[in-house]
């Protein structure tokens, strides 16, 4: 006779039905079922061998996912604890990231941008945070991929502008004036690693970044 609520802990069983039966039922509390089982069963007719060797194998099945579990939660751990050691080398480094904003530091910035095809026209407009326009930047017959230009911190009237962080437009066309889209790119250099919301995210310019939103990095 085998125990109502435990028969789906087989050997042969999913892991999404281990997942419920641990949910609700531990090896101790099988256990526990097991003596009450043998206890209270009927003396004239005791459970037979066969039913018997089935509930113990449901036991020892369900101790061994247990500890396979604990085992793969230990692992994870080991793993998490690497890539957060290994975190700290990218102090110092250079990133490149998603995004329209770069920091003036220094008197100079860096302004990157992808463009999916040649260009004969790129505008790129700097504004300080509150949207006021500092610079317009010229270019003509730019390559399509990956472009870089330095900005020397500067405004239309030559006055250098304050270290901080600014706003980058950037509109492209091609030699019949059509619209070319363009991917804006921001770099910078990482200050720091923060696990604030419980994993890792690098410190850039004073504001974070997840991993996700890293493209390259560099010396």
């Amino acid at each position: 006779m085998a125990l109502q609520g435990v028969e789906g802990v087989g050997a042969n069983n999913t892991a999404g039905a281990f997942t419920t039966a641990q949910s609700q039922l531990g090896k101790d509390e099988f256990l526990k079922l097991l003596i009450t089982k043998l206890q209270n069963q009927d003396p004239l007719k005791p459970t037979d061998d066969e039913s018997f060797i089935a509930d113990l194998a449901q036991f020892s099945s369900l101790e061994q996912m247990e500890n396979m579990n604990g085992g793969l939660d230990d692992l994870s751990l080991l793993q998490s604890n690497a890539t957060n050691t290994s975190m700290v080398n990218y102090i110092g480094k250079t990133a490149v990231l998603a995004g329209d904003t770069i920091n003036l530091d220094s008197g100079t910035a860096t302004i990157n941008y992808e463009l999916p095809q040649n260009a004969e026209n790129v505008t790129i407009s700097i504004y300080s945070e509150n949207g006021q326009l500092i610079k317009t930047i010229q270019q003509s017959s730019v390559q399509q991929g990956d472009n870089t230009l330095m900005w020397n911190g500067q405004n239309e009237q030559g006055l250098d502008m304050p270290n901080g962080r600014y706003k980058v437009k950037i509109t492209a066309t091609d030699d019949n004036g059509n619209s070319i889209p363009v991917i804006p790119r921001m770099t910078g250099k990482i200050t720091g690693i923060t696990y604030e919301n419980g994993y890792p995210e690098l410190v850039i310019a004073g504001e974070t970044y997840g991993l996700g939103n890293i493209i390259s990095i560099s010396e």
